[in-house]
């Protein structure tokens, strides 16, 4: 099983929250959601965790969390409770079915 897709919605009722929604090739769908800063998270979802998401296997999710946080693009060695990185790839996705 491999991530085909990395998509982020917004609207406008709702503008600080951005969900984010992986699609792998076997029809499963993961769904997480974020807060705050939703256009520093989206661009950064879409500029540096997607490239390093896609085509990988979606169930190895500590796996994925690990890269993301200390190898993947930036990242700050501390803990920076503010920071979009922190937001865009700590959140875990759930996978659900369509």
């Amino acid at each position: 099983m491999k991530i085909t897709a990395v998509e982020t919605i917004q609207c406008a009722e709702f503008a600080n929250l951005v969900w984010l929604r992986l699609h792998s090739d076997e029809g499963l769908v993961g769904l997480g959601e974020t807060m705050r800063n939703p256009e520093a998270v989206v661009a950064y979802i879409h500029e540096t965790c997607a490239p390093y998401l896609l085509g990988r296997d979606p169930r190895q999710i500590d796996r994925h969390h690990d890269a993301l946080q200390h190898r993947v693009g930036n990242h700050f060695n501390g803990f920076p409770t503010r920071s979009v990185e922190i937001r865009s790839s700590s959140n875990p996705v759930v996978p659900t079915t369509t």
